[in-house]
């Protein structure tokens, strides 16, 4: 700007006295440009922003040259120090100043900001007999390589020329002194050095504390191809030949074979989805607020017999002997009064089943350590986990012999479980950046509260076509004694791993690929609710009341690979 002399004569600095000085400067200078050494400039002389200028003359200000929007000097004392050259003396204690838009012979965009002098920072200025003042900044960030050009990205942050990574310039504890956004994300002008915070430069929306401010928030949306640990179930259907008689499908002939069962279900891959938000809590980067939410997509599995001979296998405990359900047998094995349970009959016996895993966490990360591209975090906060499965077996028998032709019996066994974690988590996060590629690094531990449940429930349906139909509530493999809903509490733990490579194939953007795996212990499965051999006391009160309500727990895992879209920041 041109200097305001009628405001400077006001201020307490004679007419005279500044003509003299332009004089004395004038005739010190040369055709070579010679330096000429100032005076202190006077202490009433005011900026753009209207604060007292200590230590710089109200004069025009020369364009910063290219190179000099590398030279960020280094954090030492975790404060930027600034070099100005051109041989005048040093001068220290520089307050902040708006060096204004770049003029139109300047070779940077006339959008771009400039960067602004910091507090506390030392160097030089020199005065030119055109009346302009030189300023260059020196002592580049040995991170960023002096040579290259960042350009000022519109949107957010600088972008490196090369590939596009924006890349927040260290300073207060490796990136502080941020060149910031344009007025298009609220970022007016720059801000510099670790009391940012406290400068009238720095804007409201980036006062420490959660922001809407586009330019704060970062995240990435991930496709999670997921691989579940199997569950490994007892035999549900069985079959046989005929010369079993009421014995075909029992699990103590050799000749018997399993439709459904004795295999593990949930074993099969499964798309998932996995969401992460983040923001910054202070503008030098080294605090930020994270959500995560994840899930599997439900998993299913199913089995359905409805030809040949088809048995349900349990151990009945009276009389201590494996033996069957019949649901379908062919017609006249027995003449009349034979057994019973050969009598003719048709049917069918299904299994299904589904699993479904979800989660999230919120945390807050702190900057460790850092350097030479790379960056530790630590982070704590809060987890949630919750593994939800059922199984339901299901059969329909119509007698066709005998006195009990049509008589129909539809026999229900459903089992349901939950485990459902609670707790806090402790985490390292680590990057590494080296030019368009990245490769992140998460492993946390939850622990906290592991409550397991499971809902077991039982019916029995017989019609022989004279209403009403006979109903009790107890199935084939729940019974009396292992109804109901149970719930039990322990202390589980829950260990995740995350690894990632990225490519900054577009502005702003990284994609990825990567492996994840994420445990839980002592969980709950269908299987652990289930008497594992299948044993029921037909005669009871006689005898031991089973099954029992017992549970049994395992480890359970997920692992798999991701792809996503990493919005950098």
């Amino acid at each position: 700007m041109t200097r305001d002399c009628t405001r400077t004569e006001r201020a307490g600095f004679p007419l005279g006295t500044a003509v003299i000085a332009l004089l004395v400067v004038n005739l010190l200078s040369t055709e070579a440009g010679a330096q000429v050494r100032t005076k202190k400039p006077d202490r009433s002389a005011v900026d753009s922003s209207g604060r007292a200028v200590e230590s710089l003359q109200s004069v025009t200000i020369r364009a910063v040259e290219p190179a000099s929007r590398n030279s960020i000097a280094d954090d030492v004392d975790h404060g930027a120090r600034f070099a100005l050259d051109n041989g005048l003396q040093p001068v220290s204690n520089l307050e902040m100043v708006d060096l204004g838009p770049v003029p139109t012979h300047q070779s940077h965009p006339a959008s771009s900001p400039i960067p602004s002098m910091v507090r506390g920072s030392t160097g030089s200025v020199s005065a030119r007999s055109d009346g302009e003042t030189d300023v260059r900044q020196t002592n580049a960030v040995d991170s960023i390589k002096p040579s290259t050009y960042i350009p000022f990205d519109p949107a957010c942050g600088i972008e490196e020329a090369t590939c596009g990574i924006e890349s927040m310039v260290p300073g207060c504890v490796d990136h502080c002194g941020v060149v910031g956004c344009d007025g298009a994300c609220g970022m007016g002008c720059d801000y510099g050095g670790c009391d940012g915070l406290s400068s009238p430069c720095v804007p409201a929306s980036w006062r420490a504390g959660l922001s809407f401010d586009p330019c704060r928030w970062f995240g990435e949306l991930e496709i999670l191809l997921l691989w579940r640990k199997g569950d490994l179930i007892r035999p549900l259907i069985t079959t046989g030949p005929e010369a079993d008689g009421a014995d075909a499908g029992a699990l103590n002939q050799a000749d018997t074979d399993v439709l459904a069962g004795d295999e593990k279900m949930f074993d099969q891959v499964t798309a998932g989805g996995r969401l992460t938000l983040g923001t910054w809590l202070d503008h030098c980067q080294d605090r930020s607020l994270v959500f995560r939410l994840w899930s599997a997509t439900e998993e299913d599995f199913g089995s359905r017999a409805t030809d040949g001979i088809i048995s349900v296998p349990f151990f009945n405990t009276v009389p201590d002997t494996e033996t069957v359900n019949l649901i379908q047998f062919p017609d006249g094995v027995n003449d009349a009064g034979g057994d019973p349970l050969l009598l003719g009959r048709f049917g069918t016996a299904s299994v299904s089943a589904t699993s479904n895993f979800y989660g999230g966490d919120v945390s807050i990360r702190q900057l460790w350590t850092g350097g030479l591209g790379t960056r530790w975090d630590v982070f704590y906060g809060y987890q949630y986990l919750r593994l939800d499965e059922d199984l339901q077996l299901s059969t329909r028998s119509t007698q066709t012999e005998d006195v009990l032709t049509g008589t129909t019996a539809v026999v229900d066994d459903r089992f349901q479980t939950t485990s459902e974690f609670h707790g806090g988590q402790l985490g390292l996060q680590g990057n590494y950046r080296e030019g368009c590629w990245s490769f992140d690094l998460l492993f946390k531990l939850g622990f906290g509260q592991l409550r397991r449940e499971a809902e077991r429930t039982g019916r029995t349906v017989i019609d022989n076509g004279i209403p009403p139909a006979s109903v009790t509530d107890e199935g084939l493999l729940v019974r009396a004694s292992n109804s109901g809903t149970q719930t039990d509490h322990t202390f589980g733990w829950v260990p995740e791993l995350d690894l990632s490579l990225g490519w900054h194939r577009y502005p702003r953007f990284d994609v990825t690929v990567g492996y994840y795996l994420i445990a839980v212990s002592d969980a709950l499965r269908v299987s652990g609710a289930m008497d594992p051999l299948g044993r029921v006391n037909t005669a009871f009160p006689v005898g031991d009341a089973l099954p029992t309500p017992g549970f049994r727990y395992e480890t359970f895992y997920a692992q798999g690979i991701q792809f996503g879209l990493k919005h950098v920041y």
